[in-house]
């Protein structure tokens, strides 16, 4: 299954955290290659702006969904952050954890962005022109 699209999605640090970061990711599948960029707001460096910016990078094998996140604008991250995850069956959910290999650890869930329909009438070229 692709998982190309826009995602939406929170991790959290740990067993019993109650903190969870907000994200949001554009992912682009091609075979079994995942890459993409996430933003999220910036929660950990005084020194990088109020939003984070990261290159995502993985694969995806049946429901496996697997990627390092690498913050491109932080001074105070520069590990990879290694997520695991599964895929829903109807491709709109990716469940899993993270982690920076004896720092941290936590939870993700992602969920695909619902596609914008176009509100109101489609104007055509033919109706542009008779205007």
């Amino acid at each position: 299954m692709d998982v190309t699209g826009f995602w939406t999605g929170e991790y959290s640090y740990g067993a019993g955290s109650q903190a969870k970061v907000s994200f949001e990711a554009e992912l682009t599948q091609t075979g079994t290659t995942l890459f993409g960029h996430s933003t999220e707001q910036n929660t950990f460096d005084v020194r990088a702006g109020q939003i984070l910016i990261a290159d995502l990078f993985g694969t995806v094998t049946g429901h496996d969904v697997s990627f390092t996140k690498s913050y491109t604008n932080t001074s105070s991250i520069n590990d990879k952050i290694i997520y695991k995850g599964s895929l829903s069956k109807d491709g709109h959910l990716i469940i899993g954890s993270w982690s920076i290999i004896g720092i941290f650890s936590g939870s993700f869930r992602m969920t695909r962005a619902i596609e914008q329909k176009p509100k109101g009438k489609v104007v055509t070229a033919k109706e542009t022109e008779d205007a």
